[in-house]
């Protein structure tokens, strides 16, 4: 395009002069026509394909592997704040699009590199003093990006934990069910002040790093002009002393500019590409994590769950939350794990099914013939926790989502409802406010949390604290009616209320991370240790309130 405009601008100085004739000024004008509709083509057609396949699909793909690895994740990894953190960067990484970024720059790169050593060429053809000029007055867009991008880079590093708390705050914000609570409370305030302060100091930072990138900028274009400045007074001497046309003269200053604008593109672009690659390596650090063996379904159930000399702690606490239980679980008992709050318990449970691995000691599984080590059996538990998720689906999904193969199991699922109690309506009706569902109170949702249980029907139920939601006489009706479906299968309860224990065969006691008793409910009573304390404590608060109410209920009854 630079000698296409060299031979324009000398045809067109010949043709005023009355030397040349028209054909030759539109022989070049044609030609550099020619040369921009194909340019301009190639962009276009370019852009598509870059738009189509990096920026819609790569993106996508991107966001479905890291949906993927989350499912892949240790549980216990869940307990780790650095862990949340690295999520946090690699879902930046993902929304700046920073890896489809990085293969743009790298084309960019490319592109550039080509034409800067073509112009490069025709530059130095007219005088070597440009090419120093043109490097010079373009470098700093090297040096000013690649410092704008360590900063940009460490900035969002910093904020992540910050930005994952403001998420939170506006996640309790936005929530209906926490803004009343907050609302009663008269917290509402305190809560958005806080998402306002910590929201105010990551725009603050964010304002002082585009002003100190500005200013960056600022400089680098003011050096640019200034080797523009330069190169015109290099060139106009050139032309007095009738070293170069006119025609020459301004194919020189074209020349010149796509120079300094290719490689200011270039230099930019290159110092860009560590900004890029930075956020793209905390994406495959995260990919790169341990992930949980996949469990599987076990053909048989073991004999026996034996726990040796088992120890546990978070990985952010100092302190050990069990320390050095020896349990052994028989294939077809129904267990019940008491104790008070905080104990371990629900801990406890979560090493028996595999989802957690013990720091000191062995879980073994007893086949009778074979033995596994601290294996996921997880596949072979049907589970209700206490922290039971409220799924804003319909009624069939709510409850076949322990069991998805088996969701179009119309006769199945209503009979999970029935037997729990559940309401049995439409199943395919949405549940939850927020999507224009019906919403349940906290001991509808219970009940259907253990329809799921039942619905996933396998070889080991856990119950942990389930029925909280509920009064004492539906949690006993309902405790009773599982002890039933358990029959023939091993059944583990977990709760600090004492009443059910009657009905187990066996009663693990708990305190202080550690096991205190194990035995049936009559041992335990007439060795009046921490499980006769604890049924003797339940046993007055139950007489007491008892009374009080006796007592609230009197004056109605007189009045009567």
């Amino acid at each position: 395009m630079t000698m296409l405009s060299a031979g324009l601008f000398d045809s067109a100085s010949l043709y005023m002069k009355g030397v040349g004739g028209i054909h030759r000024l539109w022989f070049y004008f044609a030609w550099m026509v020619a040369v921009y509709i194909i340019k301009e083509i190639m962009m276009v057609t370019g852009s598509i394909a870059i738009n189509a396949s990096v920026y819609e699909r790569c993106p996508a793909n991107l966001k479905l592997k890291l949906a993927e690895k989350l499912t892949r994740l240790p549980l216990i990894d869940y307990e780790r704040s650095d862990i949340y953190d690295m999520c946090q960067r690699a879902k930046e990484c993902v929304a700046r699009d920073k890896i489809s970024a990085v293969f743009m720059v790298s084309a960019v790169i490319g592109a550039n590199l080509l034409g800067v050593a073509t112009t490069l060429t025709v530059v130095a053809s007219y005088n070597i003093w440009l090419l120093p000029i043109s490097l010079i007055s373009v470098l700093p867009f090297l040096i000013t990006q690649k410092l704008s991008s360590t900063a940009f880079y460490a900035m969002k590093k910093g904020h992540a934990p910050v930005v994952r708390r403001t998420g939170y705050l506006w996640k309790i914000l936005m929530s209906a069910d926490s803004e009343k609570e907050l609302h009663m409370n008269d917290a509402a305030g305190s809560v958005l002040g806080e998402w306002k302060s910590l929201n105010q100091t990551v725009q603050e930072e964010t304002y002082q790093y585009q002003c100190k990138a500005a200013r960056y900028v600022l400089i680098s274009r003011l050096l640019q002009t200034l080797g523009t400045g330069i190169s015109i007074i290099i060139t106009l001497v050139m032309v007095i002393r009738q070293q170069i046309s006119i025609g020459e003269f301004g194919a020189c200053i074209v020349a010149f500019g796509a120079l300094q604008s290719s490689m200011s593109v270039f230099f930019t672009e290159l110092g860009r590409m560590g900004e890029h690659m930075l956020f793209a390596a905390d994406f495959f650090r995260f990919m790169d994590l341990p992930e949980e063996a996949s469990s599987v379904m076990l053909k048989s159930f073991p004999q026996k769950i034996i726990l040796k000399n088992v120890s546990f702690s978070y990985p952010a606490a100092s302190a050990k939350v069990l320390s050095d239980l020896n349990l052994t679980l028989c294939e077809g008992k129904h267990v019940a794990l008491v104790g008070e709050n905080g104990c371990g318990k629900s801990t406890l449970v979560k090493l028996i099914m595999g989802v957690y691995k013990p720091a000191e000691g062995e879980i073994l599984l007893d086949f009778g013939d074979s033995t596994y080590r601290n294996a996921d059996i997880s596949r072979n538990i049907s589970a209700v926790l206490q922290d039971f998720t409220h799924y804003h689906l319909t009624l069939r999904e709510n409850v076949a989502v322990s069991d998805i193969s088996h969701i179009s199991e119309d006769e199945r699922i209503l009979e999970c409802l029935k037997r729990i109690g559940a309401p049995e309506d439409d199943l395919d009706k949405r549940l939850g406010a927020q999507f224009g569902g019906l919403e349940y109170s906290g001991g509808q949702w219970q009940r259907i949390a253990l329809s799921r249980g039942i619905f996933r029907d396998r070889e080991l139920f856990i119950l942990d604290e389930p029925t909280s939601a509920l009064d004492p006489m539906a949690e006993t009706e309902i405790l009773r009616l599982f002890l039933k479906i358990m029959k023939g299968r091993t059944g583990i309860i977990v709760s600090h209320r004492i009443g059910l224990c009657r009905f187990v065969d066996e009663v693990v006691v708990m305190k202080h991370g550690k096991i205190a008793e194990v035995g049936t409910h009559e041992e335990l009573l007439a060795q009046k240790g921490e499980y006769f304390r604890l049924y003797e404590k339940q046993s007055r608060w139950y007489t007491a309130l008892s009374s009080v109410s006796d007592a609230t209920a009197s004056p109605s009854s007189s009045s009567l």
